[in-house]
């Protein structure tokens, strides 16, 4: 299963109810400038030395004088400041504050961070939700020297089923295939979500294990595991199970389907005083949970390259208020018929739901499409903010698409999102702000690296180090 590279960013939303986790607050700072007639020159030498001595509070304090005698923020040595707090994060942080850092530099290729990834795995003290971050992060950089520490682990009954899982995974990621047997065990256990997740890590790993699928494809009252088997074989080339999951799906099926429903109906005349009488009546509804299995089949499906679901999936995102994220069946028509897609996608710019809309308008920003994105994103935005105040993600998602989309028309909205009470909502406004060159966006990242809770100015870190090196350096003062 992917897994986003800000991953980590969603086990964070625990963090209110895990004040013990929190790493001490930095000390703020008085990052005014004490002398005043040091010369630029003087504080950007000032700024080089504490960045190659990897002072962090040093390196902050000497940037920050900078902008305030250029009026200018610097996006390139403003990350090399933001990477100095995420290794300060990193070695004195503690729990997901350390964790987080950690991922962050390790996907950069810190080989401090990738040992203490390692380390955490094998950390028995350590709550199992970090030590299973650690183990699908070693997977996902594809970390050979964590072969070792993985290796146990499927079989070790000591570790949670979700860590056992994930080291199974990354295990295969790694190309050693010694943990397929744990999984083949798992599917012929009870039905739950163990069972399942080893279907799809069987399957998306291409693990030759035709039998063990083949029979967890015929267990019977278990859809999910049914379409997952049959994924995983056809992955592998098995034309019979392509030839099953094309049958279960049908030929072309109708959305709007005949079911019987009780009505009740009035009696006879002359039989006053009679009370109506429910009888079975046809008509024509959507069976939504007929749609939802449909759903799941088109999704394998198309993971095939298998056309067949388009038609159908059309129907779905034209009926609207159905299950699925609608951008997401849009994007994915758009891979085998782009025309269709492209229509089918701004019919979901008008849907109500945050996610479809987001998602609709980042595949349409990738398809060099953008026209509308923006309207319906601010849109989106306002109409979740005035709707309902303390749900932040709904917010969040089309704030994070605007940032993505680097589109100029993008600045006035990224700037109003600036105002947003949630603070990670600030942060996408200010990353995407940045990218586009904006000074004010720099600006409020380092606020945020300076004072803000230890949560979000390590979100804060992590974007400034990604657009240190790809951010045009803004030229309007910004103090």
């Amino acid at each position: 299963m992917k897994r986003s590279r800000l991953g980590w960013v969603l086990l964070f939303a625990a963090l209110p109810a895990l004040a013990e986790d929190a790493a001490p607050k930095r000390p703020k700072l008085d990052l005014t400038p004490k002398r005043v007639d040091e010369s630029p020159a003087a504080l950007s030498k000032s700024l080089d030395e504490a960045l190659a001595a990897g002072s962090f509070e040093n390196a902050l304090y000497a940037y920050r004088s900078l902008v305030y005698a250029t009026g200018a923020e610097d996006a390139a040595r403003l990350g090399k400041v933001a990477h100095l707090a995420l290794v300060d994060d990193m070695r004195h942080g503690k729990n997901w504050i350390r964790l987080g850092a950690a991922e962050a530099l390790a996907r950069r290729g810190d080989a401090e961070a990738v040992a203490l990834l390692r380390s955490e795995v094998s950390n028995t003290a350590a709550k199992p939700v970090f030590r299973l971050r650690a183990i699908e992060v070693l997977g996902e950089i594809r970390d050979a020297a964590a072969l070792p520490v993985l290796a146990p682990l499927p079989f070790d009954p000591a570790r949670s089923a979700p860590e056992r899982l994930a080291a199974a995974d990354s295990l295969l990621a790694l190309g050693d295939v010694g943990s397929a047997s744990y999984l083949v065990g798992l599917l012929a256990g009870p039905r739950g979500p163990d069972r399942l997740r080893a279907a799809e890590i069987l399957g998306e790993r291409k693990v030759t294990v035709v039998d063990a699928l083949r029979r967890a494809a015929q267990v019977e009252g278990d859809s999910d595991l049914h379409i997952a088997a049959l994924r995983g074989l056809a992955l592998q080339g098995d034309a019979e199970a392509l030839s099953t999951l094309r049958r279960d799906f049908g030929e072309n099926p109708e959305l709007v389907l005949p079911v019987i429903e009780s009505r009740a109906v009035a009696p006879a005349p002359g039989g006053e005083g009679t009370p109506p009488e429910e009888v079975p009546q046809p008509t024509r509804k959507v069976d939504v949970r007929e749609v939802v299995l449909r759903l799941k089949l088109a999704h394998a499906l198309f993971d095939l390259g298998d056309p067949r679901p388009v038609p159908y999936v059309a129907k779905v995102i034209r009926e609207g208020s159905l299950p699925g994220n609608q951008g997401l069946l849009a994007a994915r028509i758009a891979k085998f018929d782009p025309a269709l897609g492209l229509e089918l996608l701004r019919v979901v710019l008008a849907d109500s739901d945050p996610d479809s809309v987001a998602y609709a308008a980042e595949e349409l920003v990738r398809l060099k499409h953008p026209e509308g994105v923006v309207e319906a994103l601010s849109a989106t935005y306002r109409w979740s903010k005035s709707t309902d105040t303390s749900a932040s993600g709904p917010r969040q998602r089309p704030v994070e698409a605007l940032s993505r989309s680097q589109l100029p028309a993008a600045i006035p909205l990224l700037r109003e999102a600036l105002a947003d009470p949630e603070a990670t909502i600030r942060i996408a406004a200010a990353s995407g702000l940045a990218r586009l060159g904006e000074a004010e966006g720099l600006t409020e990242l380092r606020r945020i690296l300076d004072g803000g809770q230890p949560a979000d100015a390590l979100r804060a870190a992590e974007a400034l180090v990604d657009i240190g090196s790809t951010a045009p350096t803004p030229t309007s003062p910004a103090r």
